[in-house]
């Protein structure tokens, strides 16, 4: 989905739902696809949502959507109890009211896999065994199904 509309989506959702107080931002989270932020100190508290960029480019609008949704809850949770207990039934409960699916968790490993920078496969069965958002160090593995050489290269 592209930035601007999920920026658009995500200010709108909020506005309807949650209090004045809750700001939008991205963030560079990376194996997750949102988060829900409450910051507090003696004379004040900062509520902010945010949606990781990069994941969010990748995903449909619905998708989106549904995690907009999501962390709106927890900050619905937050409004009504002070404080965000998790994926407990009563955030599910505020979740599927919303027009959320009501999952805990989307399945990001085949996201987060589009968004490595560094893949390792084997040489011998040329299975891809995993990736890195940084150049890993150690560079000398073996495939223990196989035992083939992991091979890591940058991704394209």
């Amino acid at each position: 989905m592209e930035l601007i509309k999920a920026q658009k989506l995500a200010k709108s959702l909020i506005e309807k739902h949650l209090s004045k107080n809750w700001i939008f931002k991205f963030d560079r989270g990376l194996k997750r696809a949102g988060s829900t932020q409450v910051k507090r100190n003696i004379t004040s508290e900062q509520l902010k949502i945010t949606l990781f960029k990069t994941l969010t480019l990748n995903r449909s609008e619905d998708e989106v959507k549904n995690t907009i949704l999501h962390e709106i809850a927890h900050a619905k949770q937050y409004e009504l109890r002070g404080t965000i207990y998790g994926h407990d039934e009563d955030w599910k409960r505020i979740f599927l009211s919303l027009g959320g699916d009501g999952e805990k968790y989307f399945n990001n490993k085949e996201a987060v896999q589009k968004n490595y920078k560094w893949i390792a496969y084997c040489s011998k069965c040329n299975k891809n065994v995993g990736g890195w958002f940084r150049k890993p160090k150690r560079i000398c593995l073996i495939h223990k199904n196989c035992g083939g050489v992991i091979i890591i290269k940058k991704a394209q």
